[in-house]
């Protein structure tokens, strides 16, 4: 919680920990970037940065870094803290698949991207937090998007929001939600895209978040 995460960063100060610190500004940045606010999150990844004092950590940290910078499409500095933690010879092998596989899907180069994502399948997925997990069907789908087979992107695009509604993990659903209701518009399946963002639309309310609501509404107003 907001209050805990007060708590540890006071603490931490208190006793001047650079594990806490880091541990805390982490967290922060966490849940920053799940709702999708990536400017703090950054900021808190950064600030973690300040702490990070083992090649383990700071590959960790550049791969959050990573992340945000390729879901909000600055595939370059994407790729430019991939290497950073590639450097350091620290390998987190199923985040740092997805990542190439996000960052090469941004590229438009759907083949270079399946080539990583289907990695991330060669490891032990249960390790990995449900929203972390939820991205890789999304990332699958979009690559066969690109490749111009619509069938198996519609199925992955499916298991995602199927995952997402499994696991409940709402901002999640609300990210892939978007993602799906776009191609379900390009497909002109606009009364599934309607449907889908009406349901998105109640799961961003009853989560309280605005965004989420606003680009639902969007949606439907293409329709």
């Amino acid at each position: 919680s907001v209050l805990f995460q007060k708590q540890m960063y006071a603490l931490a100060k208190e006793l001047k920990s650079d594990s806490m610190m880091y541990l805390t500004f982490r967290a922060i940045g966490n849940r920053f970037t799940t709702k999708t606010d990536y400017n703090f999150g950054l900021e808190n990844y950064f600030d973690a940065l300040n702490y990070a004092n083992t090649p383990t950590i700071k590959s960790g940290l550049y791969q959050n870094i990573a992340y945000v910078y390729a879901v909000t499409e600055n595939t370059d500095v994407a790729l430019s803290y991939l290497q950073k933690g590639d450097a350091l010879g620290v390998t987190n092998f199923f985040f740092q698949n997805l990542l190439y596989g996000m960052v090469y899907n941004n590229l438009q180069k759907p083949d270079s991207a399946l080539f990583f994502l289907k990695r991330c399948y060669e490891s032990d997925t249960t390790d990995y937090d449900a929203t972390v997990y939820a991205i890789l069907p999304t990332q699958m789908g979009k690559a066969y998007e690109l490749k111009g087979d619509t069938i198996l992107a519609d199925a992955y695009y499916k298991n995602a929001i199927n995952y997402c509604r499994k696991e409940k993990i709402a901002s999640a659903q609300i990210r892939h939600g978007n993602v799906y209701c776009d191609f379900l518009l390009r497909s002109g399946k606009y009364e599934e895209a309607r449907q889908l963002a009406l349901e998105d639309i109640q799961v961003a309310r009853n989560a309280g978040i605005n965004e989420g609501i606003s680009n639902f509404a969007g949606v439907l107003r293409k329709i």
